[in-house]
């Protein structure tokens, strides 16, 4: 239901509806960025809601810009497919401060909690992104690994054996495994909490 209505929405209910393979791959491409960032702000949220100064300036500027540019987009005949683009933009803005490879912070907390609610605010006007975020992550995954006809198990032992090689410091053999699922369609994330992603 997630998938179907995110691409309901990105269109205009006046313009035409077709639904392609691709279009769908962009869809679960869009909405992978989008629950990764509400995934980052759940890990750098726990435990820390008291006491919290200002979220950081150009975040809280280019969220309140985007809010203005909804409005205007709702009130245009309700052009949802421009509220889409504008959440879009701030995900991708958020996803680019790159909280989650930073030390914890107050500012950095705050700046989380700020996003999270900004998305939140929308996700009751849209009926989206209310899925549990590590969940439909996982969901996603599944679905792109058959996509892309994945063994998943042939994966999940390529990483491990190249996670061994960079703990032995065997770095030619790790960068030769690397290869190898990058030639499957597995893009690794070295130091992220999803430390893999399939490329659709």
């Amino acid at each position: 239901p997630e998938i179907y209505k995110y691409l309901c929405l990105s269109v205009h209910y006046r313009s035409s509806f077709s639904v392609d393979d691709e279009k769908i791959i962009q869809v679960i491409d869009s909405l992978r960025r989008i629950y990764e960032a509400l995934e980052s702000c759940h890990f750098i949220m726990k435990g820390e809601e008291n006491n919290l100064p200002a979220a950081d300036k150009n975040l809280v500027k280019f969220l309140q810009d985007l809010d203005q540019k909804i409005e205007e987009s709702m009130d245009d005949d309700f052009n949802s497919s421009e509220m889409i683009a504008s959440l879009f933009l701030g995900v991708r803005f958020f996803n680019q401060m790159n909280f989650i490879k930073k030390k914890k912070n107050p500012e950095i907390i705050s700046s989380c909690f700020y996003f999270y609610n900004w998305m939140k605010k929308y996700a009751q006007i849209s009926a989206l992104f209310n899925e549990e975020p590590e969940s439909f992550l996982d969901f996603l995954n599944e679905m792109s690994i058959k996509i892309k006809n994945i063994d998943k198990n042939k994966m999940i032992a390529l990483i491990a054996k190249r996670e061994e090689a960079r703990l032995n410091k065997d770095w030619t053999s790790a960068d030769l495994i690397k290869n190898e699922l990058h030639a499957l369609g597995v893009e690794l994330r070295d130091g992220q909490k999803r430390n893999w992603e399939i490329r659709l």
